[in-house]
């Protein structure tokens, strides 16, 4: 029996020391657990600011230590990643801008800052539909400066440059509403399309034009002034007489053609009142 008491007093001293190990283990576990928990949901709440919470509970050394090796690692994350968004945002804009700039450049006409034609035939087929849809009248017209070649001969290029330049300005003036589209069209022409009505407006629109530049003196230096004239072709239709371009040009080029012939420094419209064109094959 003594043996048996033995082991009995064995038995015991095990458990009883299992037990014992268990329950430190177990308290030994929560003092490390909850501040390692608290430490993980603090840092994962992503803050910029730097005002991380202490641990508020008893936590070893080495865990403090860790946090706050941690905290600092995280805020340097942070400010990398704030620093990386303002870049790829600077760029991206500095991108966008870029692109508009050259979008503007291939669609502007270098000396006088309008519309160039490529721009202009693109945008005539939108305008034309529009105007279509809503039965709407368009006018087209050619705008010629006048003996142009002997003005570039007679006072130089760079005065012919100054001349376009400034009748560009006036043209912007007179036509500057959102349905107008004005371009060069190349050399000494220009082009204005724009929605037309009954009583005629913008044909009158276009003839002040013309008479304010035959009175416009231009400055070819500080003692002389030139003045130069214009010619126009116009063609006025409801917008359904063509989608086709060619159509639209070629009447006005006619009309322009026929001004010129008269005289020049004035105005020939076609008024045409068919609403539907077949273009001549």
């Amino acid at each position: 029996y003594k043996r048996q008491d033995l082991y009995l007093v064995m038995f015991l001293t095990l458990f009883v020391t299992l037990l014992t190990a268990s329950f430190f283990a177990k308290r030994f576990a929560i003092h490390l657990s909850r501040p390692l928990r608290f430490v993980m949901d603090e840092l994962s709440k992503g803050k910029e600011t730097g005002d991380f919470r202490d641990v508020p509970y008893e936590t070893p050394k080495e865990i403090q230590k860790l946090y706050q090796e941690l905290k600092v690692n995280r805020l340097a994350l942070l400010k990398n990643q704030k620093e990386l968004q303002n870049q790829v945002l600077e760029r991206t804009n500095a991108l966008n801008q870029a692109n508009q700039k050259l979008t503007e450049q291939a669609n502007t006409d270098t000396l006088t800052r309008l519309y160039n034609r490529r721009y202009f035939e693109k945008n005539f087929k939108i305008m034309q539909s529009i105007f279509s849809r809503n039965n709407s009248s368009l006018m087209y017209a050619i705008i010629d400066l006048d003996f142009f070649k002997n003005i570039n001969d007679t006072h130089g290029h760079l005065f012919g440059d100054y001349c376009l330049v400034t009748v560009a300005n006036m043209l912007k003036k007179f036509f500057n509403r959102d349905s107008d589209l004005v371009a060069r069209f190349g050399g000494e022409e220009f082009i204005i399309v724009a929605q037309s009505n009954d009583n005629n407006g913008v044909l009158q629109m276009l003839e002040e034009f013309r008479e304010e530049i035959e009175q416009h003196s231009f400055p070819h230096d500080s003692h002389n002034f030139v003045n130069i004239t214009i010619s126009i072709g116009t063609i006025t239709a409801k917008a359904k007489f063509s989608a086709n371009i060619d159509d639209w040009v070629r009447l006005a080029d006619e009309q322009l053609y026929h001004a010129k012939s008269r005289g020049r420094n004035q105005l020939s419209n076609n008024n045409l009142t068919c609403l539907l064109y077949t273009s001549p094959s």
